[in-house]
């Protein structure tokens, strides 16, 4: 089983550190090296961290201030990543804050990599925690957007970098192509840095001829997340990316019309046997889709709901978009 270094980005996570490093302690399998980047916490988990430190066995990477032009997110990964290099463990795994392992979690990641020796990525799909039910019906709709617009199998292993996805919740790198690639500082300027460490990393193994493997994982057993505390704060954390996913403020006005089309035009006309079908199949897709992040399958009959919900953080995307400023946990980024 390779070795593998902890890697957690941290901006303001007080809340959640005590979940995640009491799930870590209690794996079966001993991580190389725990290491945590604290990104300029104002809540009080700079202060936490370093009491801490002993107790949980992590080590605290030095803070380094964010130059202008990166993500923090990105430049806090890029900091873990060249100081884990230094470890000597075989695989990278980025782990946000908000995650939280289930016993077995690390064992069961590590015979992923011994499985698809010649993956470069694996990231994990985890089970979703919601707050409430309008954070969970915005989980549902992201769900059933990914799965209905990008087939997973494509994502894996085709070499087009549309066909692209990640999830930084989780992300395992090979030590070795880490440091050949330095995905992190390829892509410090963009919003989603997980689809585009993804897409960098298809073209670069395009472009050299070398075969493109990403393990996309189903880790419902084994990794859960505990995205957001509250629903405005879903649908913030959802606007931060929305447009971006989107690949435009243009493709996203145009999605977000297809959407209202799609899912609503069936509710208001057309033949009695016609709509019963388009609503049957809307709530089953929306059901099973939701299911797959752990998400009760009966909440799939309130997809009305969820699309509204969808379009209100899509338009609400684009305005941050327009105006050329996307605000979260504190910072400002040109949009």
């Amino acid at each position: 089983m390779p070795s593998m270094a902890i890697l957690i980005p941290v901006r303001n996570e007080r809340h959640n550190l005590p979940r995640l490093l009491n799930a870590l302690k209690a794996q079966s399998v001993v991580p190389q090296a725990v290491l945590i980047y604290d990104d300029e916490s104002t809540d009080g988990s700079t202060e936490w961290l370093e009491q801490h430190a002993y107790e949980y066995g992590f080590v605290l990477v030095p803070t380094v201030p964010k130059p202008n032009g990166w993500f923090g997110k990105a430049w806090a990964c890029r900091q873990l990543g060249c100081a884990a290099l230094q470890t000597g463990a075989e695989v990278l795994v980025f782990l946000d804050a908000d995650v939280e392992p289930k016993q077995g979690f690390l064992h069961w990641l590590g015979q992923a990599g011994e499985r698809f020796p010649k993956a470069t990525m694996f990231t994990v799909i985890p089970r979703i925690v919601p707050t409430g039910l309008g954070d969970a019906l915005l989980h549902q709709v992201i769900m059933t957007s990914l799965f209905t617009m990008l087939p997973l199998t494509l994502a894996e292993s085709h070499p087009n970098p549309a066909f692209s996805f990640a999830n930084g919740q989780c992300l395992a790198y090979r030590a070795k192509a880490y440091a050949q690639d330095q995905p992190h500082q390829r892509v410090a300027s963009t919003v989603l840095d997980d689809v585009g460490i993804a897409q960098y990393l298809k073209r670069t193994r395009q472009r050299s001829g070398q075969a493109t493997q990403i393990v996309i994982l189903h880790g419902l057993p084994y990794l859960s997340t505990h995205m957001y505390r509250s629903f405005n704060e879903a649908v913030d954390g959802y606007a931060k990316n929305a447009v971006a996913l989107c690949r435009g403020v243009l493709p996203a006005i145009a999605i977000g019309g297809a959407m209202g089309l799609i899912y609503g035009l069936p509710l208001m006309w057309g033949e009695p046997f016609w709509r019963a079908g388009c609503i049957l199949l809307s709530g089953l897709s929306f059901g099973v889709s939701g299911r797959y992040a752990g998400l009760p399958l009966w909440q799939g009959w309130l997809y009305p709901i969820s699309v509204i919900l969808a379009l209100y953080v899509l338009m609400r995307s684009i305005i941050w978009n327009l105006r050329g400023a996307i605000r979260w946990k504190g910072r400002c980024y040109p949009g």
